[in-house]
This record gives C-alpha cells, structure tokens and sequence, in this order.
C-alpha cells in the first residue's frame, strides 16, 4: 500500500510519540526514509526504560528532526523506583542539551493494580526530575486517571506536560487544560468504534491538540493490523482535522506550534 503524501510543498508533519528502537524496527534506516519522503520533519523519540533513553540520545545525535526523551515506563521499572531515578537523573545531569522531555512515565492499571504504590512512586520521581531540569514530561495513563491527577497534585508539579496516547478520559482532559498540558491523539481515533475517542477531539482546546503514531502500536485504519511507524502519522492527522474542520496543512502546523511550545516552553 502506498503512502498517503500531503498535497503541494508542504513538509512539517510531526509525530509526538514514538518508539524508534532496534527491537521493533530492524528496517530503521528505510523506516526514517518513508518518514521522510510521507513529510515527517520532527518526532519525539521517548524511552521506557535506561537502555531506550540512551538509544533515544543516540538516535537523536544521529538524525535530524528526531528528539530524545528518557524515562522509565511504569510496567518496566516499578520493581525499583529508587534505583531507576537514580539512573536517570544521571543521564539528565549528563545529556541535558540531548533531552527534549522526561518520560515516557505514568501510572498503568490496566493488567492489575498490585504495584499502583510502586509506580506512584516512579512516577513522582520522574515529576520531580521534569521540574529539576525544566523539561516537560510525557504521561501514559491506562485506567489510572485519578491516580495520574491526585500524584499531580502531590507533588505540586507546575511543569509542562503531554497526555500521550489520550484515552478521552474527562478527567484527564479537565486536568489538561488546567495545566496547559499537551492532549496527544494516536491512531486509534480513526477506528470505526472510536466514537466517544472523536467526541473527545471537539473537547479539546486547539492550543493543546497534538497527533502521534505510538509506532510501533496503534496503527491507523489504514495499516491496522500491522505494524505503525512515522510515516502514518498523516492519517491521524487527517483524522482529527477533519474533526475539527481544518484544513490538512493548517492542521499540521497547529500541532506544530503547541508541540515546540510545550516542549520549550513558549522560546
């Protein structure tokens, strides 16, 4: 199947969140071609655990238009929270220029709630690195809204930050606009039964709206089924403005603008 392309010279799609390592993508090289040639000039690539966050770095010294993240996801690093900090508070001391945000980091009870404590716990540390180093950090959230809000707020966290993956949780979204956080939409707000996912859309704030593929998850309809990546971006793009009643390129650029606003804080 062929690559949907944007109409005319434009060249600034952008993809919030994806997870360009070497254990999904054996084809990288020709993986940031398409990407490339489908219009994608900037992606943020976060880690979900020490080993990612250096790939991340790495990835980003090499090509252009791709940023690095670094964090510890809340399923990979709940075992020792402590520990997991302290490895990342080493690499921010060190790479801080390399770093574009803290995270991916989060709550996740969708599997169980047996470590909820544990990632709390993660999770307040990676808050507290986020506000040290003046990055904003990248939130997954998976049935855990209230816990993701009431860590917020014990923490006193006045940082930016990014809702990645939004789930169209209500509360999640209050929470957003509250604190000018980032509302990420992937590609599952173009399934057929993403109703009240779409519904969310209109909710919110076009300052606050973001797109991101997940890659290598959470493929758009078109490439459901297989795996995502960069590229495909465009197709929750396309989605989402014709939600809002955008055009394609005025649609890319709002996403680019609130993307470098949040990430830099308005510089």
């Amino acid at each position: 199947m062929t690559i949907s392309r944007l109409p005319g010279p434009m060249n600034n799609l952008t993809d919030t969140h994806c997870h360009l390592f070497k254990e999904y993508f054996k084809d990288l090289e020709q993986v940031l071609a398409r990407s490339r040639d489908s219009g994608l000039t900037l992606a943020l690539v976060p880690g979900y655990d020490i080993e990612t966050s250096l790939e991340a770095i790495d990835l980003a010294r090499r090509e252009q238009g791709i940023l690095a993240a670094v964090g510890v996801h809340p399923t990979s690093g709940f075992e020792c929270p402590k520990t997991a900090s302290e490895e990342l508070e080493i690499i921010l001391e060190r790479e801080t220029d390399a770093i574009a945000a803290v995270g991916e980091t989060g709550i996740d009870l969708f599997h169980s709630t047996e470590h909820e404590n544990e990632q709390r716990e993660l999770f307040h540390h990676h808050l507290k690195l986020a506000q040290k180093f003046d990055k904003p950090v990248i939130i997954h959230s998976r049935n855990s809204a209230s816990s993701v809000v009431d860590t917020l707020k014990e923490v006193s966290y006045n940082g930016r930050g990014i809702f990645h993956c939004f789930d169209g949780s209500t509360e999640l979204l209050n929470c957003a606009v509250a604190r000018g956080f980032g509302v990420s939409f992937a590609g599952n707000v173009t399934y057929p039964g993403a109703k009240l996912l779409r519904e969310a859309v209109k909710s919110v704030p076009d300052d606050l709206i973001l797109v991101e593929t997940d890659s290598p998850f959470l493929s758009p309809r078109p490439f459901r089924g297989r795996r995502n990546e960069p590229a495909h971006v465009v197709h929750t793009l396309r989605a989402v403005a014709g939600i809002k009643n955008w055009k394609l390129e005025e649609a890319s650029s709002i996403v680019r603008a609130n993307f470098l606003r949040i990430l830099y804080g308005g510089k």
